[in-house]
Formats: C-alpha cells, sequence, structure tokens
C-alpha cells in the first residue's frame, strides 16, 4: 500500500483536474489558466457580489482542509488554512487582490506537520504563524511573507524550548508582532519588534478549565496593549464566560475580567476586530435562555478604559450559531447548523442577518477587509472532502471607509 498510495494520488490528480477545468470548473468558479477569463497570474478568479460572489476554490481537491486565516494588506489578502496529507499536515496560503487568487504556496518547514495557521499584516507584507511539531510535541513557528507571498524569513520558533506551544494566533501593528498560544493549561505570548521584546511569557493566572478550545484571540491597539481574549470557568459547561486580559508596553498583565457575564449561560467562539478609534469588538456566541439547545451570536465593544458595552445579539435565529469572524465595523460572518452540515450567516454591522453562498455548506470562516472596504471571505465548505473556498464582495457604492495605516491589519467601516 505504500508504492500504490502515491500512483493512486497521481492517477487521480491527472484524471479529475482536467476534468474539473472542463466543467467549467464548477468548483473554483473560473478554471486555472483559462484563456480570456483569468490573466496569467491567477490561479483563480473570484467575481464580487452584492452579498459576497460565487466562491472560488483554493486548497487541494484531494485533501481535506479547515482552519482559515486572513488579512488584508492594502488592497491585498493572504488566505492560509490547513490541510490533511498522508502522514500528517501542511500549511498552505495564497494572495489575492480584486479576486484574482495567486498561485497556493505551502509552508516548507524542516519540523513536520505544519497546522493550524493565524495570519496577520505588517508594514512590508504578512506574518504566517503556525503550529508544528517538535517531537514529542508540539511548538509555535513563524515565517514572514512579502506582499507577493514569497517568503523573506526563514521559520523560526517563537515558543520556549521544550515547552507545549499550540493554537497560535498573531497580531500586528506595522513591524510590531505579536503570537499568543496555549499550554493547554494556561496561555503565553511574545512579542517581537520596536514596541517591545517580550520572551515567551505566561499571561497571569491559569486556565480554570484546561483544553485547547480555550486557546486566546489577539489584537493591539493604537498605543501598543495587548488585548487577549477566550473563554474559561467550570466546571459546568455552563459556567463558560468570555474574558479579556490586557498588558500595556512594559507593563504586567491585568487580571481577567469577565465580558459576557451570562451566569448558566454557556459562551463560546469569541473573535476580535480592533477599530481604527481604539476600540474593540468583540463577538461569540451565547447560550440562549429560552432556549438552551440553541446558541446566538453576540456583539459588544470594549472601550479600553476598562469599560464594556452591554452584550447585543444580532438576531434570535433558534439555531445552533457557532465560529464567528468580524471585522471593523462590525461586519461579521458565522455558521448555523452542526459541525458537519452548516449555512453561513452575515450581519453588515449590527443590523439584521442575511444567509449568503446558499450553494455551499458553510464551515469554518475566515474574514478580512481591504483598504477599498471590499470584504474577503474564506471559508470551509463542508462537502467530502472539506475544501477551502474564497469569496468576496465590493464595498457599498457611495460608503465612506476610514483607511487604517498599512501593516495595521484592517480598515474600518462606519
Amino acid at each position: 500500500c505504500d508504492y500504490l498510495y502515491p500512483v493512486l494520488r497521481l492517477v487521480a490528480r491527472i484524471v479529475c483536474l482536467p476534468l474539473m477545468a472542463a466543467l467549467g470548473a464548477a468548483d473554483t468558479g473560473t478554471a486555472v489558466g483559462e484563456a480570456g477569463e483569468a490573466p496569467p497570474e491567477c490561479r483563480a478568479r473570484a467575481e464580487p457580489g452584492s452579498a459576497f460572489g460565487r466562491p472560488v476554490g483554493l486548497s487541494d481537491p484531494l485533501s481535506t482542509a479547515f482552519m482559515p486565516s486572513a488579512a488584508a494588506n492594502g488592497r491585498a489578502v493572504l488566505i492560509a488554512w490547513q490541510e490533511t496529507v498522508r502522514g500528517g499536515s501542511r500549511v498552505a496560503y495564497a494572495v489575492a487582490v480584486d479576486g484574482c487568487v495567486a498561485e497556493v504556496r505551502y509552508v516548507d518547514d524542516e519540523l513536520p506537520s505544519p497546522r493550524r495557521p493565524s495570519v496577520a499584516a505588517t508594514s512590508s507584507g504578512w506574518v504566517l504563524a503556525y503550529e508544528a511539531q517538535k517531537p514529542p510535541r508540539p511548538v509555535v513557528r513563524s515565517v514572514h511573507l512579502d506582499l507577493e507571498g514569497r517568503v523573506v524569513s526563514a521559520p523560526e520558533t517563537i515558543s520556549a524550548p521544550g515547552a507545549v506551544a499550540s493554537r497560535v494566533r498573531v497580531a500586528a501593528r506595522g513591524d510590531d508582532v505579536v503570537y499568543a498560544w496555549t499550554d493547554v493549561v494556561g496561555h503565553h505570548v511574545a512579542r517581537r519588534g520596536p514596541v517591545e521584546t517580550l520572551p515567551p511569557t505566561a499571561v497571569g493566572e491559569r486556565l480554570k478549565s484546561a483544553g485547547l478550545v480555550n486557546f486566546p484571540r489577539l489584537a493591539i491597539d493604537d498605543r501598543g496593549t495587548i488585548l487577549l481574549a477566550y473563554r474559561d470557568g467550570g466546571p459546568e459547561r455552563t459556567d463558560f464566560e468570555i474574558r479579556l486580559v490586557t498588558k500595556d508596553v512594559g507593563g504586567p498583565f491585568s487580571r481577567p475580567a469577565n465580558l459576557s457575564r451570562s451566569r448558566g449561560l454557556m459562551s463560546d467562539d469569541v473573535a476580535l476586530a480592533m477599530e481604527a478609534d481604539g476600540r474593540l469588538r468583540l463577538v461569540w456566541v451565547e447560550q440562549d435562555a429560552q432556549r438552551p439547545d440553541t446558541f446566538e451570536v453576540v456583539h459588544a465593544t470594549y472601550t479600553g478604559v476598562g469599560s464594556v458595552a452591554e452584550p447585543t445579539r444580532f438576531a434570535t435565529l433558534g439555531q445552533a450559531s457557532f465560529k464567528p469572524s468580524v471585522v471593523a465595523g462590525l461586519a461579521t460572518v458565522w455558521q448555523v447548523g452542526t459541525v458537519r452540515s452548516g449555512e453561513l450567516w452575515f450581519a453588515d454591522g449590527p443590523g439584521q442577518p442575511v444567509r449568503i453562498l446558499r450553494d455551499t455548506v458553510g464551515g469554518m470562516t475566515a474574514l478580512a477587509e481591504d483598504a477599498d472596504g471590499d470584504l474577503h471571505l474564506a471559508f470551509v465548505d463542508l462537502s467530502d472532502p472539506p475544501r477551502l473556498r474564497y469569496a468576496w464582495r465590493r464595498a457599498p457604492a457611495g460608503g465612506d471607509t476610514a483607511v487604517a495605516p498599512s501593516g495595521s491589519g484592517a480598515a474600518s467601516r462606519p
């Protein structure tokens, strides 16, 4: 079987990929290299729509893809994801501009099984963080890319030698780069760049509930303050709350603040977005008090002076909502349904959400906003096998956009 598997995989590629192109690349929008429709530099082209256009497939059709991450720098967006391969996993990534997706590249690391990528925009391109195996434990690794997606620095280990490090998240402002991850029982951060050099450092208190699902989410404000949100609680699942710790430059970590304040109701799946004015947007899913078997998406705003607005739900869908993604301006996408069969819903700010991309089976999402205010969505289509797809939406005509500085990773919308 060890000899037969590569042969069968090669045959499948030779037979299946030309067939997909011949059928009009129903799985990928515009066929790769199709004359007259996509320029030569485009691997695939996605057309915009009023509420996201027809998506294109980016991942290897013979691999399972998940864990997407996306970040915009100017008008370009970097999309990264994990693919399963025989014997492990790999991290794939591609740059898209105005729906034109360049070639897919793969992280080249001497350590095996790169996975769970996280990306952020820098002053000259992007930083791509991920987890790799340094037997017998996972470590956090990082590479820097230019605006074309080319590697400009070799992979380096960010986490402490010999320590477990998993579920990394990265945030950046210019060349100020912050990493955060979990060792299952607590959180750690490291910082590189002109603002502050911080070696791998434990974040305050240990988790009350140990586990990978309590990994940290990360943001940096315009003063250089690190904001780190996560879920924690216990011993019952309904005791989980969304908590936030902060760290000023040169200072210690604050004590955790309870932002969800939903005693007796489970809060989970928090996502963050930083506004140009320094406010932090948070969205998460919360158990419905009237229908405890359902979860709704709620949002709140942290002002940076120790206060947070009362959490507000987008709408009552009466279904299981989870895994939201958010950008500045509170544009939010999330999944409704089950882990294996879902719909994608979109709210353009605090208004009424709508279902999008009805011809797909929506899964994990990653959302980014470019300097023109266009939204770029990477999501897992839960077909068999799950594929990574990309769709985009032009900013509404006549809408004002307040563009954040290059490398801040976001443009804020009213």
